[in-house]
C-alpha cells in the first residue's frame, strides 16, 4: 500500500496543523413540528449552522488584524527563546476569508487509484477487527461535511493563515502553537524531514516488512514530535505571566494528561471507531506526553533539537520515553517475500506494522483497557501481511482475503497471555467460531509451544506461541499453508534477530502502520480538526486549572471546557520560577 502510504503521510505531515472555531455553547429551542414533517437535518448541518451564527456575530475589523499580524512576530520571538529554535526569516502572514478555508478543505481529496489502495488497507484493518467489517467510510465522512479551522502554518507557502472570524486573544494560543511550526520549518524543512523518516530501503529488501523500521510508525512518531512541541510552546506561552514553563512545572503533565482524554469529542467523533479516535488523538495527546518526559527526564535541547534530529521511530518509543532516552533497539519482526511459498501468482494485497499502538487500541477494543496498558507495554515487534484468496478479481469482502500476523513479546508469560487473548478475541470476530482438531504436536522439540485452530464462516484461524517469544497467527490460510508460512517466517527471523537497525540510519518499508493509516485519510480532516480544537483546549484549561495568575483562574469563559473541576488542590504543581 505504498501510493497511499505516501499520500496520505504527506497530508498529515506537510499540510497544515488545524484549529477548529469554538462552537457555540447553547442550544437552539426545538422548533414545532408541521404536516408534512420536512427531512430530518443532518448532525453536519446543525453543527454548521451553529458555527454560522456565531461567525456572523464576530468579524475581525481591520485594526484588530493588524494587531494579529503584530501577534505574529511577539509570538515568534517567544517561541524561538522557548524552544531554542532559531528564527531565520519573518512568518509570512495573511488574514482569510471563511470561503478560502472551506475551499482548502475540499481540496483534500484522492485520486482513484489511491482511493483503491485505501480500500486494500481499510480491509486489512476489517480483518484485523480494529475496524468493524460493515464500516462504512464514505457514509462516515459524509457526516463530517461542514467543519471548519481557525489557523493553520502551510509549510509549501511558508504562510501562517488567520481567519477574519476568530477574535485575537482567541488566535493567540493558536499562534504559539501553529508559529512553533513555523520555527520547525525554518530549522528543518518540514517537508523534506517527513520525508527523510520514510526513505526507501533497496529493491532486494522490498518485500520484506520489517517492524522496527515502518515508514507508517516512524512517521507518525515524528508527527508526535513536531505536534508534541507545538504543545509545550503553546502552555509555555500560557503559563509565561507567571515566570514558570512546563519543564518545571511538576505535576502538569497528570493534570494535562486528565483533561486531554477525557476532553470534548463532538458526537460524530464519539460514534467513531476506536481506532479513529485512538490514531487521530495520538499525535497531539501522546506527542505531548513524550515532550514533557523528555523535558522532566532530560532537557529542554533533548526535547527539542535532539528530538528533531534523531526523532523516534516508533510508537512504542512514544508511549514509553525511557525506552528513547535510552536509546533502546528492539530487533525487527520480518515476513519474507511470500511468493517463494505461495507461488507467483499470489497478490498480495497489504503490508504494514502492528506496534504498540496498535495492540494498545485492539485489545482495549476486545478486552479492557487494563489488560490493553498491561499487555502493550510488553510489545517487542509486529508485522502482517493480506492476500487476495482468489488469483482474479478485487477483494470486497475480508472473506476475499487472508491474513498472516507475527509479533514477539518481552517474555514467554507475555507471550502466551496475548495468545490466549488473540484466541479468544476470535469468537468476538467472527460470526461463527469454534475450536477445530489440531494436528500440531504441542511441546515436542521443534514445534510450538502452545497451538490452537478455530474454525470461522471465512476459514481456520490459527494461533501459535512459539520460542523467542514469538507468536504466529494466520487467519483464512489453509493447515498446510500455513505451516509453509510459519516455516518460512521463523527462518527469517533467525537469520535477523540481531539485525537491528540503526537511529542514525534508518532503513524504512513504505507502508503505515495499522491504526495511523485511517487516521491521515483526506475524508477525516474535520475530525482532525476537532482532535487539534479538544487539545487546545485542552492546554489552555489546565493551565488556567494551575491558577498562576487571576487572568488565568477561571475555567468558565472556555466554551465547551469540562464542568468539574481536577481533584488536585491548587497549588499543588510544585511550580518554580525559570
Amino acid at each position: 500500500m505504498a501510493g497511499i502510504a505516501r499520500r496520505c503521510a504527506a497530508l498529515l505531515s506537510l499540510s497544515v496543523s488545524f484549529f477548529m472555531a469554538l462552537p457555540a455553547g447553547a442550544q437552539e429551542s426545538p422548533t414545532p413540528m408541521r404536516a408534512p414533517a420536512p427531512p430530518q437535518n443532518s448532525l453536519g448541518d446543525y453543527a454548521r449552522n451553529l458555527r454560522e451564527k456565531k461567525r456572523a456575530k464576530i468579524k475581525v475589523t481591520p485594526e484588530e488584524a493588524q494587531q494579529i499580524f503584530k501577534a505574529v512576530d511577539d509570538i515568534t520571538a517567544f517561541a524561538a527563546k522557548d524552544s531554542g529554535l532559531e528564527q531565520k526569516a519573518n512568518v509570512k502572514r495573511q488574514l482569510v476569508a471563511q470561503s478560502e478555508v472551506e475551499r482548502l478543505v475540499r481540496e483534500q481529496t484522492m485520486s482513484e487509484e489511491e482511493k483503491q489502495e485505501r480500500q486494500r488497507g481499510l480491509l486489512a484493518m476489517k480483518k484485523f477487527g480494529v475496524l468493524p467489517r460493515d464500516f462504512d467510510m464514505e457514509a462516515f465522512a459524509a457526516e463530517l461535511l461542514g467543519e471548519s479551522i481557525a489557523g493553520f502554518y502551510d509549510p509549501k507557502t511558508k504562510m501562517v493563515s488567520l481567519l477574519d472570524w476568530v477574535p485575537l486573544q482567541e488566535q493567540k494560543s493558536v499562534l504559539a502553537h501553529e508559529l512553533t511550526h513555523a520555527l520547525q520549518d525554518q530549522n528543518y524543512d518540514l517537508q523534506k524531514w517527513h520525508k527523510l523518516r520514510k526513505a526507501v530501503v533497496a529493491d532486494a529488501a522490498k518485500s520484506v516488512v520489517s517492524s522496527d523500521s515502518d515508514a507508517g510508525e516512524s512517521s507518525t512518531a515524528g508527527r508526535c514530535v513536531t505536534e508534541g512541541q507545538a504543545m509545550v510552546v503553546m502552555f509555555d506561552f500560557l503559563l509565561a505571566p507567571s515566570g514558570v514553563d512546563l519543564e518545571h512545572a511538576r505535576g502538569l503533565d497528570e493534570v494535562l494528561q486528565e483533561r486531554m482524554s477525557y476532553g470534548s469529542e463532538g458526537p460524530v467523533l464519539h460514534r467513531a471507531p476506536m481506532v479513529i479516535r485512538q490514531g487521530i488523538a495520538f499525535p497531539y495527546r501522546e506527542g505531548l506526553m513524550f515532550e514533557i518526559a523528555l523535558l522532566q527526564q532530560g532537557s529542554r535541547p533533548l526535547a527539542f533539537t535532539t528530538a528533531l534530529q534523531h526523532p523516534p521511530r516508533l510508537t512504542h518509543e512514544i508511549l514509553q520515553p525511557r525506552t528513547y532516552i535510552a536509546h533502546e533497539k528492539i530487533a525487527p519482526v520480518r515476513i519474507p517475500d511470500l511468493h517463494p511459498v505461495l507461488g507467483e501468482s499470489v497478490r498480495v494485497q497489504d503490508t504494514g506494522v502492528i506496534g504498540e499502538l496498535d495492540i494498545r487500541v485492539f485489545i482495549h477494543q476486545y478486552e479492557s483497557k487494563w489488560l490493553a496498558g498491561e499487555l502493550s507495554k510488553a510489545w517487542r515487534g509486529g508485522s502482517y501481511v493480506t492476500v487476495a484468496r482468489s488469483p482474479q478479481g478485487q477483494p470486497a469482502t475480508t472473506n476475499d482475503v487472508a491474513l498472516l500476523y507475527v509479533s514477539r513479546w518481552q517474555s514467554p508469560e507475555v507471550a502466551e497471555r496475548f495468545a490466549k487473548f488473540y484466541a479468544a478475541a476470535v469468537a468476538k470476530r467472527y460470526r461463527n467460531a469454534s475450536a477445530a482438531t489440531d494436528g500440531n504436536v504441542v511441546g515436542k522439540p521443534g514445534g510450538p509451544i502452545s497451538s490452537l485452530q478455530i474454525a470461522t464462516e471465512e476459514g481456520p484461524v490459527i494461533v501459535e506461541q512459539w520460542p523467542g517469544n514469538m507468536v504466529f497467527v494466520t487467519e483464512s490460510f489453509d493447515a498446510e499453508t500455513s505451516a509453509r508460512l510459519r516455516d518460512a517466517v521463523l527462518a527469517t527471523a533467525t537469520g535477523a534477530r540481531a539485525a537491528a537497525v540503526s537511529r542514525d540510519q534508518p532503513q524504512v518499508i513504505e507502508d503505515l502502520d495499522l491504526t495511523l493509516r485511517l487516521a491521515g485519510s483526506p475524508e477525516l480532516a474535520p475530525l482532525r480538526y476537532a482532535v487539534h480544537e479538544s487539545a487546545m483546549r485542552a492546554v489552555i484549561q489546565a493551565s488556567r486549572e494551575a491558577a498562576l495568575t487571576p487572568a488565568t483562574a477561571d475555567p468558565t469563559d472556555i466554551p465547551g471546557s469540562p464542568p468539574r473541576p481536577l481533584s488536585r488542590p491548587r497549588g499543588a504543581w510544585g511550580l518554580a520560577a525559570r
